[in-house]
């Protein structure tokens, strides 16, 4: 999946939430996710019960970067603010195809 630098925050009313792909949402937490289930959550009917948080630097769809969906991140608001650079999401791990992101 692509990413630029996007994040939703669960508002409630339950503790935590999954959707079908296995990902948590913590209520009030950021979490880093790609540019497709960003545009999901942020339809019905998910819309609503999610916050999109948009980066700042936000880089066209064209220049996305390759962002792993399978672990759920919490996004650094640093990142939302522009005041860290958004580096496709998972700062501790690169992409590649020996660790299957890719």
């Amino acid at each position: 999946m692509l990413g630029v630098g996007q994040a939703v925050m669960y508002r409630g009313p339950w503790l935590e939430v999954q959707d079908d792909d296995g990902h948590v949402y913590r209520r009030g937490e950021r979490v880093a996710v790609c540019a497709k289930t960003f545009d999901l959550m942020m339809r019905a009917p998910y819309q609503g019960a999610f916050m999109g948080l948009r980066s700042v630097n936000e880089p066209p769809l064209a220049r996305a970067v390759t962002f792993d969906c399978n672990t759920s991140t919490l996004r650094d608001p640093k990142v939302t603010k522009g005041l860290a650079p958004f580096d496709g999401g998972q700062a501790e791990a690169s992409c590649s195809a020996e660790n299957g992101c890719c």
